[in-house]
């Protein structure tokens, strides 16, 4: 079975028109003379496929001798239908001051193996050995999963901050065992109440009658959740009076305007972070400490928060101190920036240790940093020919 929408694929496409043109400058040809048996097309693709991994391999090496090293990002999924779980490697690395990023692997995992840190830590390098890929020079980023992060123990390691977003609003709508949820409950109700209206009119067809799309969530991804949200607010009205009209006003019972608005004004925010942090063309590790405070601030109460409102920024605002943590390494990639050097968003003695810990990464023979002044903007300065 195929979707109807193949016909559409730019392959289909391709492969149509080459019959096509086939036909029209031979004529009639037979179809088992043209069409390559299975096997030929497999031993085509190897032979591509290693083709394309010399080349990848040769232009991973030369990033590795000019930059220095290289980042690789890293995580599993599973395969619902048949249950057979795969691990994928990714790596990116500037080429040309461009940052690129192509898939080293997508590698079933062995399915009479437990998913522990040492079979997964072997899977992986065993991927990086086929490249050649010296493993001193690599800087992982993956979710936080005990079993991830224990296999990655031995490599400089760093969390992904799109995921740790991800966690932060999954614990902040979390009302298991808590006694003191200030009406969260009833917007975490509201949210599945969202669900199951999507799911409803998705189900009947009743969406052919609204003038836009209604969008169902995915429970791993919250930015899903406030499209979901985003979908239902934009046309409530209709949505109201399509449901009246079938006798099932009764499914928006759950949902309320307001409630839906300061829900989505909230999130908005989380998901702008989201999807700046999960860039892949573009750097994003000196972002985390920028949208750190941001959200931050965002946390703060606002005048007028109802209370299930206070009450969220509150828990957010705490699970981002507690999950989020932007360490040395993202303090010091918002330095080298050159838009945000200045470190504004720190106290003074926060940004002397960062200035202190470029310093110390500097090598002996190159340039001297200055740091003039509170307040001021560090600099970098030629060291004389005597001091070096």
């Amino acid at each position: 079975m195929r979707p109807f929408d193949i016909v559409s694929g730019k392959g289909f496409h391709q492969v149509a028109q080459t019959l096509i043109d086939i036909g029209a400058k031979f004529g009639a040809v037979d179809a088992g003379a043209i069409l390559p048996h299975q096997q030929t097309v497999c031993d085509r693709a190897k032979k591509q496929a290693s083709i394309d991994k010399q080349k990848l391999s040769e232009a991973i090496q030369k990033a590795l001798t000019s930059n220095g090293g290289i980042a690789v990002t890293t995580d599993m999924w599973t395969d619902e239908f048949k249950k057979r779980a795969y691990t994928v490697l990714t790596c990116h690395y500037i080429s040309q001051w461009k940052l690129e990023n192509r898939i080293l692997a997508t590698v079933e995992f062995d399915p009479t193996l437990k998913k522990t840190s040492e079979n997964l830590n072997e899977q992986i390098t065993s991927v990086l050995t086929s490249y050649g890929i010296q493993t001193d020079k690599i800087v992982f980023v993956s979710d936080q999963g005990a079993n991830i992060k224990a296999a990655l123990r031995s490599y400089h390691w760093i969390p992904c901050s799109a995921h740790i977003l991800n966690t932060v609003l999954r614990h902040t709508f979390s009302t298991k065992g808590d006694s003191e949820s200030d009406g969260i409950e009833d917007i975490v109700d509201m949210i599945d109440y969202c669900k199951e209206l999507v799911a409803y009119l998705k189900r009947t067809g009743a969406i052919t009658s609204l003038k836009h799309t209604v969008n169902q969530e995915c429970d791993v991804r919250w930015n899903s959740k406030v499209t979901m949200l985003e979908s239902i607010q934009k046309q409530y009205q209709d949505i109201r009076e399509l449901l009246k009209n079938r006798d099932q006003e009764h499914r928006l019972g759950g949902i309320h305007q307001d409630q839906l608005t300061h829900l989505i004004d909230f999130l908005t925010l989380f998901k702008l972070a989201i999807s700046e942090l999960e860039g892949e063309h573009y750097p994003t590790i000196h972002m985390v400490l920028l949208w750190f405070f941001k959200l931050k601030k965002h946390c703060e109460p606002k005048f007028g928060d109802p209370p299930y409102m206070k009450s969220l920024r509150s828990r957010a605002s705490a699970l981002l101190d507690e999950k989020m943590c932007p360490n040395a390494t993202h303090k010091i990639a918002t330095f080298l920036h050159p838009k945000f050097k200045s470190l504004k968003m720190l106290v003074e003695e926060d940004r002397r240790e960062v200035i202190k810990q470029v310093r110390e990464l500097l090598p002996e023979e190159g340039v001297r940093l200055s740091h003039d002044g509170e307040g001021s903007n560090p600099v970098t300065e030629p060291m004389p020919a005597t001091e070096q």
